[in-house]
């Protein structure tokens, strides 16, 4: 069968310092050594999170992966 984390994403909130974060991006992750593929991206405007094929430098936004990332992870393309 699925695994639970196949069949219900995890979420990350992000901000983008630089560059432009995409959908199918691999990010690697500082503390854990890991490495995940975003699933989707989305971008706050407010209050509202709208799904997005990207989002660029300065922006907030979330992405969703299959792997579990610890609170405060640090990560880079």
């Amino acid at each position: 069968g699925e695994k639970h984390s196949e069949i219900f994403p995890k979420s990350i909130y992000c901000r983008i310092f630089s560059g432009t974060l995409k959908k199918g991006d691999e990010i690697h992750l500082m503390n854990s050594l890991e490495t995940i593929k975003v699933m989707h991206t989305f971008i706050y405007d407010g209050p509202h999170q709208f799904a997005c094929d990207e989002i660029p430098a300065g922006k907030m936004g979330s992405i969703m992966t299959d792997k579990d990332v610890l609170l405060g992870e640090l990560y880079f393309l």
